[in-house]
């Protein structure tokens, strides 16, 4: 309609007003410095007068082309929006929801105005023509738009056309498709603004009216979240990879942490921001999920976020780039699977290859060897591998101990404690204990004490000494209860409001050859009781032979000036394993543990997920050129999208090349011709820097690492893009 809200389409030829000649002098002035090589408008003469606005600054005259004139409105030409408010309303809506052939009366319909618009304007877009303008009309450019970007003219209604406004579209003659650099820009109304010099740029510097048309403070608050989550995936980006640096973590407390595994350093990390926290909890999914690649989903999702940076300053709309990165999150997994193998859980040395790629990248790569091995002996004890579809890691107990190295850390099919045996003064215990009967308490050897309010007053020596007698006395019956029970090892859980023994009661205990492992936690409870096949006892009268467990051998280790406890040949053992991790000091120990735990959860992966996939960046190029391939097939601002998040996956093998001291824009670019030959295997070697099959090395990883990393990274920056402000709440 026009000024007067009138129906204007086709049917009615109307010259332009005083303000409509104003406009299309502005734009003529705007374009003056765009080379255009084609000026073409439709029959209608504001049209025409508009390219004539144009085309004097150019020396062009003016080509009408059929196909390009507004959309006919039939009946309803001349007649006033109010008149006909009702039926406008339908049509629009009957649009929106997918009846596109709903024409108005003796009037057009969209399929009918796109097919004569998209014929007309491909006809003119030859190679040689580099620059071409096209004078049209606002219902006829929201139909065409719509289609051309989305695919899908059910969007019609998202697309704002002012008078004089101006799209920048760039045409792929290859696909046939288009893609926008920035559209309704009229910011050429405006004197100030010098137009042309921000026509020829990507974006103008001032994008007032075009499709995005938010507030200014909603466009402040999405890329202070993109910058904010990208600076925490750039502090772990250069602890990729098995040449990736490790991070020293002074904590508030003094104590020092060097890991380069992501979760951790992220754990450590004090962040405020809430949207930089996002990620943070991201690092913390993936390790839940498959206990692997924590950096690498960090670092996914900072490339996603970058490339989220350039599609929304090229104008393209939140929403749309949300759901094409959800699609392609989708393909990127089918693709990860049409590329991975089988592995069959019985294939030890395969399973080991796996967890030897994982812990390539850990400062404690070099006892891969002894460290791989243990962790997949350790899984496949506690599951059966014919059924299992997961492993619960709380079955499989590690336990530090200070002194030697970590070449010294072993697999024990039992228990083992990081403390030696109670010790008292007058009695000498063996170290070694056959057939042994275990009891687990949850009470305490020690004198009774009054509730923490009340106090006791003793007045004289004699009431003391009654007091003492009665003491030993009740200390005495627990102990000889224990005996009558059959005990000869003690477990006895720690506790808080008073000691779980004293001297008197480890005194009787080496007295009756009973041997004593005190400060048991109560989070160790249950997994002890299933290991011994015993039952944890919380009174004294509970304390019967059936509750006791059972173990050929108990034995009292000194390693380097530290004693350790292993319970091992236990009669009824539980589907539980122990491991034993040493280390020279307390960094490395810890460094030992923490990599160790996730040589467990590559395992696991792979019982959840049974398949294999090679490793070195193969994945993501792979994954990356497929995505861009599909994306070709797809029409409007998806096809756009899809590339730039097939873009942002090249991340990590230009990641892992820069941390390996290799020139990543060559090595990156070998790859990715590599895989276009057909080669999905090749990948990175860091260690002779080029390129190599994954498969020969046996660079292999579980692909729930893979799926999960992108799914999740996905996941959480289309949660990031949908934020437009950030509400404080006291």
């Amino acid at each position: 309609y026009n000024v007067a809200l009138q129906f204007q389409g086709r049917g009615i030829d109307s010259t332009l007003n005083k303000h409509g000649e104003s406009q299309a002098k502005k734009l003529g002035l705007a374009l003056q410095d765009v080379p255009l090589e084609g000026l073409y408008c439709s029959f209608l003469v504001r049209a025409k007068s508009t390219a004539a606005a144009i085309g004097a600054h150019h020396n062009l005259e003016p080509v009408v082309v059929d196909g390009l004139e507004e959309m006919y409105f039939g009946t309803c030409e001349g007649i006033k929006l109010d008149d006909l408010y009702d039926l406008w309303k339908s049509t629009v809506n009957a649009w929106v929801e997918g009846d596109l052939h709903a024409a108005w009366p003796e009037g057009e319909s969209p399929v009918q105005v796109e097919k004569r618009g998209r014929e007309a304007l491909l006809g003119l877009l030859t190679p040689q023509a580099k620059h071409v303008a096209l004078v049209c009309h606002g219902r006829f450019n929201k139909l065409l738009l719509s289609s051309l970007l989305y695919g899908d003219m059910t969007k019609v209604e998202t697309i704002t056309q002012d008078n004089t406004c101006i799209n920048v579209l760039d045409f792929h003659h290859e696909t046939k498709t288009f893609t926008p650099r920035f559209l309704n820009y009229t910011e050429h109304w405006t004197p100030t603004v010098m137009a042309p010099s921000a026509i020829q740029k990507a974006a103008p510097p001032a994008r007032k009216g075009e499709t995005l048309r938010g507030k200014a403070k909603e466009k402040d608050v999405r890329i202070s979240n993109i910058i904010a989550a990208k600076a925490i995936a750039n502090a772990i980006r250069t602890s990729l990879g098995p040449r990736g640096m490790d991070k020293m973590i002074q904590q508030g407390n003094g104590e020092v942490i060097i890991s380069n595994d992501g979760a951790t350093i992220l754990t450590q990390m004090q962040v405020y921001h809430p949207t930089a926290k996002m990620l943070v909890d991201l690092s913390k999914s993936q390790d839940i999920e498959a206990g692997d690649g924590t950096t690498s989903v960090c670092v996914i999702a900072g490339a996603l976020l970058s490339a989220c940076e350039d599609l929304l300053e090229k104008g393209i709309h939140p929403t749309h780039i949300s759901e094409a990165f959800g699609i392609a999150s989708i393909k990127a997994e089918q693709i990860l699977t049409a590329m991975s193998r089988p592995v069959d859980l019985a294939n030890r040395n395969e399973l080991i290859q796996c967890v030897t790629t994982s812990l390539s990248s850990k400062v404690i790569s070099e006892y891969s060897d002894r460290l791989s091995p243990i962790a997949v002996d350790a899984v496949l004890n506690v599951i059966d591998i014919a059924t299992a579809t997961n492993v619960d890691l709380r079955d499989v107990k590690v336990v530090k101990q200070l002194g030697g190295t970590i070449d010294d850390s072993q697999l024990i099919n039992g228990l083992v404690f990081s403390k030696g045996f109670e010790k008292t003064s007058g009695v000498d215990m063996p170290a070694m204990i056959e057939n042994a009967k275990i009891a687990l308490i949850q009470f305490c050897l020690s004198a009774p004490k009054t509730d923490m309010e009340n106090n006791v007053v003793i007045n004289d020596y004699s009431a003391m000494d009654r007091i003492l007698r009665e003491e030993r006395k009740y200390i005495l019956n627990l102990c000889k209860q224990v005996k009558k029970a059959g005990v000869n090892v003690l477990l006895i859980q720690k506790s808080i409001l008073r000691d779980a023994t004293n001297d008197l009661s480890l005194h009787f205990l080496a007295k009756m050859g009973i041997h004593v492992i005190t400060d048991i936690e109560r989070n160790d409870i249950e997994y002890i009781s299933t290991t011994l096949g015993c039952l944890p006892v919380a009174h004294i009268e509970s304390l019967t032979p059936d509750k006791l467990g059972t173990a050929g051998l108990v034995q009292e280790e000194s390693l380097g000036g530290h004693k350790v406890v292993k319970i091992t040949e236990v009669v009824k053992p539980g589907k539980t394993m122990s491991i034993l991790v040493r280390g020279s000091n307390k960094l490395v120990l810890e460094e030992a543990e923490r990599s160790l735990h996730d040589a467990l959860c590559v395992v696991r992966s792979l019982v959840k997920k049974r398949f294999l996939i090679c490793g070195g960046g193969a994945p993501e190029i792979e994954v990356a050129l497929q995505l861009a391939e599909y994306g070709r097939t797809l029409e409007g601002t998806a096809a756009y999208c899809l590339q730039a998040f097939a873009d942002a996956l090249e991340v990590i093998p230009y990641t892992l090349a820069e941390n390996a001291g290799l020139h990543p824009i060559g090595i990156v670019t070998e790859l990715r011709a590599k895989h276009a030959a057909g080669d999905k295997a090749a990948g990175i070697n860091v260690r002779k820097g080029g390129i190599s099959n994954m498969y020969d090395l046996n660079v292999l990883q579980p692909l729930l690492v893979n799926t999960s990393e992108i799914s999740l990274a996905a996941e959480c920056v289309r949660m990031i893009l949908k934020i437009d402000d950030i509400v404080m709440v006291r």
